[in-house]
């Protein structure tokens, strides 16, 4: 069987498919939003506030970029601790959209992730690890439909997705279901960064 793989270093985690996934970015938004239906989604509330409040454990730490080489921000499944480059942390709190899915995707290592012991499961080298025990993809899935709920989102054009639930033109497009460029263009904090 060919599996998709997915360009990105991560973890082989617990198997999930797309569907639970939306589920659970359903359910953490009603957790904390109660209906769910609101389309635009505070992240940086959920994680300042909302979030340490339901979990004593969890927490924050926005940190210099050099304390996170090479990365934007991270989650420890350890001590549920979700580290952020400052940053990202401030362009996230100006709404801006791949900061916001930054934060979300973080997020989704929190809900997802926190109960599993992810280095135990790094594939040999040149292994693959198909797309729905891939940690990345996971975490991808999750702040994708946390930020955009699909059923909130049905019908609406790419700008509009955008506008409406302030993400990036990426995240937009895959979510109107339309091809995104494979053009890159390396964000404004990545600059800042030396990434």
């Amino acid at each position: 069987m060919a599996y998709r793989k997915y360009n990105r270093e991560g973890f082989c985690v617990e198997p999930m498919s797309a569907h639970k996934i939306e589920n659970a970015a359903f359910e953490a938004r009603k957790l904390f939003y109660h209906d769910g239906g609101q389309k635009y989604l505070n992240v940086m509330d959920l994680i300042e506030h909302k979030l340490p409040q339901a979990w004593e454990s969890f927490h924050l730490d926005v940190v210099c970029p050099e304390d996170l080489p090479g990365r934007e921000a991270e989650f420890n499944p350890f001590n549920f601790c979700i580290r952020i480059s400052e940053p990202i942390y401030e362009a996230a709190c100006n709404d801006d959209g791949h900061c916001r899915f930054t934060v979300a995707h973080e997020l989704g290592h929190f809900f997802l992730h926190r109960n599993q012991i992810p280095a135990f499961g790094r594939p040999a080298k040149g292994g693959i690890i198909p797309a729905y025990k891939h940690s990345e993809w996971q975490a991808d899935t999750f702040a994708r439909n946390l930020l955009v709920p699909r059923n909130l989102a049905n019908g609406m054009s790419v700008p509009e997705i955008q506008t409406v639930f302030e993400v990036s033109h990426e995240v937009a497009c895959i979510v109107a279901g339309e091809q995104v460029k494979p053009t890159y263009i390396p964000h404004p904090t990545q600059l800042s960064l030396g990434i």
